[in-house]
């Protein structure tokens, strides 16, 4: 359920009586006009309401060959003839092979370095326009595309009523290779998301959208990534609203400007980009990247796949250039948002449940859950999480979570425990800090916690409402599948779309205003799992200026 941090049940007036949803495929065609020219579409019928969707325009040229590395180039006119955007455009190029069966991967040979596409659901027969949702995947910046099932927005856009935009963006080294000013600056993936937000501004009315009410969203490294938007200053007047979900920039993954050089020469010493003429990117930034960009995209996945099977994320934003100037975090600490009328941030009720899945695969065949003793869970969160900390501040965090379990092997609660400071540490907190500074604006900011499970959810039972678990249901999926779901399962769907769609159209959700004052983090059930001061004490040293409790 979606519920406020002091709340304990969906918001009043949220669940309605579920009632069939019918959606009809029968195949109509609609065509609007584009400033590059126009586009065929195809109308859905959703449960009586007829959804325009526009599958795969181009908003960029192709960032292949010399635009590789680079900004991205608006598309070419393609006047006078009409595009067809009727079925999804490829994933973007992407190393995703070492991470556990997870429902957002993409196959191999489903990616694409031409894929700068966007895709629009929108509700026909309005005399009004509508607010607009723009939807940035999560993946850890590596992995993800807008064309998964799951983001099928046709539901979301007829029963919210609201325009939905969902987008492709460079991944991985294509989005973010960074080897300094005047070679390769990276923020790529930044750039992909604000020229999909000018193509907003200047087309989305002709969808029938209110280009002054565009409210982003983004789960995971998706809402990461909105933090760096909220802070350049050339997004400005193009993002009113914000919805962040499980993410923010307070996260302990070091900027590009610090690792990126070590990056950029794992993946060019794997490729052949390096030799005695040009030892690193450092020394010889622009010759590397020329190098680069003649690699086959294939060898540039493969060097990818090869050198970053550990790190969960790896590639990121950098600062520095006209994109971000300042570093993300102290930028937000002195306020220097663009102009913005509220912010909502959650998060999951048991997000550390996808962490430990993520280090430990075989976990997830267990019903109950691994028997990890305290010791265990102790250096399973050093060794995959906490590596980057000193030993001593280490053991200080893992003794923060595991010392109120009672017994060395109370495989229950040492579980708990370890799952708790994981998502405290990569979620939770993080999360929270971005919504009590944006706060301190005296703007509207919202907070929730989402602990619903899906009765048949694919994960097991011991990783609880966890990380990515919410979004089946805000995208529509029991009134798509309904086979796969229960009332229960639509009923929630229902409030959750409601809540987003108020959110859009109004700004407005039936929660209490966040207040930038000192809250315990509480679970579900009540209990208190963590608080936000502990980690201002112990990690601000690693967030840098700008963080909680940094002097």
């Amino acid at each position: 359920m979606w519920q406020a941090v002091v709340a304990s049940a969906v918001p009043t007036g949220l669940l309605v009586l579920y009632v069939g949803v019918v959606i009809v495929s029968t195949e109509r065609y609609i065509t609007t006009e584009t400033l590059n020219g126009h586009v065929r579409g195809v109308i859905e019928n959703v449960d009586g309401v007829d959804v325009a969707r526009y599958l795969g325009i181009p908003y960029a040229q192709p960032p292949v060959g010399d635009l590789r590395f680079r900004k991205p180039v608006p598309a070419r006119s393609w006047r006078p003839f009409t595009l067809d955007t009727l079925t999804f455009a490829n994933p973007c190029s992407q190393a995703n092979g070492s991470f556990p069966p997870v429902p957002w991967l993409v196959r191999r040979d489903q990616v694409r370095e031409d894929c700068l596409y966007l895709n629009v659901w929108s509700p026909l027969g309005r005399f009004k326009q509508l607010g607009v949702l723009f939807w940035i995947h999560g993946g850890a910046y590596r992995a993800g595309t807008a064309s998964d099932t799951l983001y099928d927005s046709k539901t979301l856009a007829a029963m919210g009523d609201i325009v939905v935009v969902t987008i492709n963006f460079r991944l991985g080294s294509f989005g973010f290779l960074y080897t300094g000013p005047g070679s390769s600056s990276g923020n790529y993936a930044l750039w992909d998301q604000h020229l999909c937000l000018l193509w907003v501004r200047h087309n989305i009315a002709q969808f029938g959208g209110d280009p002054g009410r565009v409210t982003i969203y983004g789960e995971s490294s998706g809402a990461i990534g909105i933090g760096a938007l909220l802070v350049a200053p050339c997004n400005a007047g193009l993002i009113h609203r914000v919805i962040m979900g499980s993410g923010s920039d307070y996260w302990l993954i070091p900027p590009q400007n610090v690792v990126g050089h070590a990056y950029a020469d794992r993946v060019a010493r794997y490729v052949g980009c390096l030799d005695a003429s040009k030892p690193s990117s450092k020394t010889h930034p622009q010759q590397v990247v020329e190098c680069l960009r003649s690699v086959p995209v294939d060898k540039i996945i493969d060097a990818e796949e090869s050198q970053f099977s550990v790190e969960l994320v790896n590639f990121s934003p950098s600062h520095g250039d006209d994109y971000l100037p300042l570093p993300e975090i102290e930028a937000i600490s002195r306020g220097l948002f663009i102009p913005l009328e509220s912010v909502l941030a959650g998060v999951m009720a048991d997000e550390g449940g996808m962490f430990v899945y993520f280090r430990g695969p075989p976990f997830a065949g267990i019903p109950s859950g691994p028997k990890l003793t305290k010791q265990q869970a102790a250096e399973f969160a050093a060794k995959h999480y906490l590596h980057f900390l000193p030993t001593a501040t280490q053991s200080i965090v893992t003794g923060h979570y595991l010392r109120r379990v009672p017994g060395a092997t109370d495989w229950t609660g040492n579980l708990q425990a370890l799952k708790d400071m994981l998502g405290d540490l990569v979620i939770v907190c993080p999360t929270r800090f971005y919504a009590e500074t944006f706060a301190k604006t005296n703007k509207p900011t919202y907070f929730y916690v989402f602990d619903y499970r899906h009765g048949r959810s694919m994960w097991p039972p011991w990783m609880g409402a966890t990380h990515f678990e919410d979004l089946q249901f805000v995208f529509g999926m029991p009134f798509r599948f309904p086979h796969l779901y229960s009332d229960a399962d639509r009923l929630q769907s229902k409030a959750s779309m409601q809540v987003i769609a108020s959110y859009v159209n109004t700004g407005y959700v039936r929660f209490p205003l966040l207040t930038p004052c000192d809250l315990p983090y509480r679970s579900a059930s009540g209990v208190n799992v963590s608080r936000k001061d502990f980690f201002a004490k112990h990690l601000h040293d690693y967030l840098g200026p700008g963080s909680p409790g940094y002097e």
